[in-house]
């Protein structure tokens, strides 16, 4: 007959095999959970990364005008040529930038005042979407250039040589809108004889007679 001290003792001793055999499958099963090895951390979506920047005005203007100059330079378009060009030439936010490129209004602008090409470039593609009788953006080509014309912003270029160059860009404005739509110089009816701009436009006029 088993003594009453002795069943007390099995009746430990199955429990502590119990706890320890519950505790040991625990250990097994749950570190990977609970306590992981490698820490990932996911980037917010809300964080811009580098391609989310936008770009510098005087990048993306850069990067139009030449593609404009590179279709425009072929001798001969295929359909889908012609199109793209169409769509450049009434592009009215090339337009604008155009515009921007040529009044120095964009402080970015200032890293190209010694790329007198670019605003040449951009001088050539006013006048081909001013040419282009049909442009449903003509409007807005015709005011761009205007605006280039008449707008007296030289003094604001300390330097001489830059100034020069900005002040020719008007008269390549003049010139154009002599070419393509000569009643809106009638515009420069309305300037005071005596101002800065009004003298200027007058030597274009004398030297395109």
């Amino acid at each position: 007959m088993v003594s009453k001290k002795k069943l007390i003792g099995l009746i430990l001793l199955i429990l502590i095999l119990a706890i320890f055999k519950y505790s040991s499958r625990t250990s097994i099963l749950l570190p990977a959970v609970l306590e992981p090895k490698t820490q990932v951390i996911v980037p917010s979506s809300h964080e811009p990364t580098a391609t989310q920047n936008p770009k510098p005005f005087a990048q993306v203007v850069m990067a139009e005008l030449k593609d404009f100059k590179d279709i425009n330079s072929k001798v001969l378009l295929n359909a889908e040529e012609k199109i793209k060009l169409q769509e450049k030439l009434s592009n009215s936010d090339l337009i604008r930038r155009s515009y921007l490129l040529l009044t120095n209004l964009i402080s970015d602008v200032r890293e190209l005042n010694n790329s007198e090409h670019i605003r040449l470039l951009a001088l050539d593609y006013l006048e081909k979407s001013l040419a282009w009788q049909e442009n449903p953006a003509r409007e807005d080509t015709l005011e761009s250039l205007k605006n280039i014309m008449l707008l007296d912003n030289l003094s604001k270029i300390e330097d001489m040589s830059i100034r020069k160059s900005y002040a020719g860009d008007k008269m390549e404005a003049y010139g154009i809108l002599k070419q393509y739509s000569p009643e809106a110089l009638e515009i420069l009816d309305s300037l005071p004889e005596d101002g800065r701009i009004r003298k200027l436009l007058k030597y274009a006029e004398n030297l395109s007679q």
